[in-house]
């Protein structure tokens, strides 16, 4: 069964302003194409029917009350009127869904959506029909259910997407969750998709290292519960993975969507139909879910970037083949030079140490070990196949750039240094870089201050406090790490939960080098999370401060523009990760030379920094150009 995610029922509920309401005339015609192609491969079509509540991207937006978000704008509370039509909009989709071929519909009822938002007792605080009661909470979806299963034939499918725990200890508890499916399926649905988070977003629940067997209990407990078909929607990584889960229960499914997204092959490897390893899924915030509502772009994957023709020319051979050198290993290295070397160019790859890699080996330290280690092994091989030559341990100078012939074309992407702030003591021998601590695994004390506030010194406070990695936790670790118990007992899933949490390798402390760096980095919520685990890990913050001195046995700050209330904090070590230089000195010093020479990923920046998304996709780019 493959659900197809595109059925806007209401003007109201645009998630993104590419979304339109489901036309008779425009999609039904578009969609046949779809649902005859899955039908000839004996696959059913659901269509998936949303509208996005609070997530829209429109004016007014409707929730069941009027209230302000912190990352939102004002929600205001939704009409009767304009709620019956909202629900004639998901009766007349279905209705258009089964002509466009459609073996079924699901109603996205979770995270926060318009539906989830009624059904949510932590949201929906209305003292009429829609709200007053448990039962009139129920009411808006069980209406939809009814509506849709009157219009559309009866032997099709109609499923409901949920929130199972809310995470929050004002969502709803077991028996409700209990009487809510039951009235689901005396309304007509034939499956649930349980679903785990909502509007609070206080724990994480995607897009973050989180054990792939987190919430499967969860999801065994309402299979064991209920007659209905359960999906259970979150990754297991491997069949054998899924298998065991259907073990358990008759009506368990298992859903697979990143795992696909990352390797086309995926099925023919897990079979054991071809020989080769199964290219990751890598987690990246810059591109959002793969199942986001708002996600405007083509799908991407960090580890198969040229996948759902993302790059129509990555494979057209190019007008005139070029002699090009490539100086760096990096992640911007790598991609320039594939996809260089598969449009016909002669390519010679130069790294100076002796692995490819670049700044994602010191990622590799800290989290989605497994993952990354196969991801560069894999574009090894990529490199090899694509006939690029690889040089490892080899520091590339002007001299020597200089004695090569034939070059046409230098690519400078050998990213960025440490910027070393002017602080007095940033001499001192108890001060490293990040680039030496990561690379070179220099050995620091059991009091250490990070300074700079970004994404670089969060990844470097984790790699200083951790034992275990969050992603190789066990599902019960991580579950009392963030205080989530089992949602028959507890309320949202965290009512009365104590988190457990194994004590730190270290006492760390997260210094601002600029005032505001605190409130910019959790401007985006994959970073408050971030925080918020470095904070539950004991993770000390020193906002709003001047520093004024670091020493052999402390960092010295002050507060405000006279510098008052001076004190030393006591550290062992300082790591100082305050921002990165780009490499472009060499770059110069060719082009004076006649050399062509472009810079790419972090050597082209000059704030020296660049996410993995922006790498791959301005590497590919540049080396499209050529």
């Amino acid at each position: 069964m493959v659900t197809i995610c595109a059925g806007l029922v209401h003007p109201s509920g645009a998630p993104s302003d590419n979304w339109h309401v489901f036309n008779e005339d425009i999609d039904v015609p578009r969609h046949r194409v779809i649902t005859k192609k899955l039908q000839e491969k004996s696959c059913k079509a659901v269509l998936q029917l949303i509208h996005a509540g609070s997530e829209a991207q429109t004016w007014p937006i409707w929730g069941p009350n009027t209230v302000r978000f912190k990352d939102r704008d004002r929600v205001w509370r939704v009409p009767n009127l304009v709620i019956k039509g909202i629900i004639n909009g998901y009766v007349k989709t279905a209705e258009l869904a089964q002509k466009a071929g459609y073996s079924g519909i699901e109603i996205h009822a979770a995270g926060r959506t318009l539906p989830a938002s009624f059904l949510s007792p932590a949201i929906n605080r209305r003292r009429d029909v829609w709200g007053a009661t448990q039962l009139a909470r129920f009411k808006f979806i069980l209406d939809i259910v009814r509506g849709v299963r009157k219009t559309i034939s009866q032997d099709m499918t109609i499923g409901v997407r949920f929130n199972l725990m809310e995470l929050t200890p004002r969502g709803a508890d077991w028996e409700e969750i209990l009487r809510f499916t039951q009235m689901l399926r005396i309304a007509g649905a034939d499956y649930l998709c349980p679903e785990f988070g909502g509007a609070e977003d206080r724990i994480p629940t995607y897009l973050h290292p989180i054990p792939k067997d987190v919430w499967l209990p969860a999801c065994q407990l309402l299979a064991e519960n209920t007659a209905l078909a359960v999906i259970y929607n979150e990754d297991l990584g491997t069949l054998k993975d899924a298998d065991d889960a259907l073990a358990t229960h008759e009506n368990m499914l298992i859903a697979f969507g990143r795992p696909l997204v990352a390797d086309s092959q995926f099925l023919r490897k897990s079979l054991g139909l071809m020989q080769a390893d199964i290219r990751p899924w890598i987690e990246h915030p810059e591109y959002s879910r793969i199942d986001g509502l708002r996600r405007k772009h083509t799908l991407f994957c960090l580890t198969a970037p040229f996948s759902f023709n993302a790059y129509p020319k990555a494979f057209v051979p190019a007008a005139k083949k070029k002699n090009i050198v490539v100086l760096g290993g990096g992640i911007s290295g790598i991609y320039f030079a594939l996809t260089a070397a598969r449009r016909g160019h002669f390519v010679r790859l130069f790294e100076k140490l002796d692995f490819l890699g670049g700044s994602v080996r010191f990622v590799e330290k800290i989290r989605q070990t497994k993952k990354i280690q196969t991801w560069i092994k894999l574009l090894e091989n990529d490199l090899k196949l694509a006939g690029v030559e690889v040089h490892l341990g080899t520091k590339s100078d002007i001299n020597h750039l200089l004695s090569l012939k034939d070059v046409d074309l230098v690519v400078n992407a050998t990213g960025s240094e440490p910027e070393i702030p002017d602080i007095p003591g940033i001499d001192s021998s108890n001060v490293v870089t990040y680039e030496e601590l990561l690379g070179d695994n220099l050995p620091v004390g059991n009091r250490v201050a990070v300074v700079g506030t970004n994404t670089v010194s969060v990844t470097v406070c984790r790699y200083l406090l951790e034992q275990l990695e969050e992603s190789e936790m066990t599902a019960e670790q991580w579950r009392k790490a963030w205080g989530i118990g089992d949602i028959r007992y507890n309320r949202g899933g965290i009512l009365g939960v104590v988190p457990e949490i194994s004590p730190p390798l270290r006492q760390v402390y997260l210094v601002e080098s600029k005032r505001g760096q605190f409130e910019n980095l959790a401007k985006r919520q994959t970073d408050c999370w971030e925080l918020q685990w470095l904070l539950m890990r004991g993770a000390q913050t020193m906002r709003n401060i001047n520093i004024e001195s670091i020493d052999n046995h402390a960092l010295r700050a002050s507060y405000g523009e006279r510098h008052e209330d001076r004190y030393a904090v006591r550290v062992d070590h300082v790591v100082v990760c305050c921002g990165a230089v780009p490499n472009s000195d060499l770059a110069l010093r060719l082009a004076v030379t006649g050399i062509d020479v472009i810079n790419i990923g972090a050597a082209s920046k000059e704030s020296g920094y660049l996410s993995l998304y922006e790498a791959i996709h301005e590497s590919i780019e540049a080396a499209l150009d050529v």
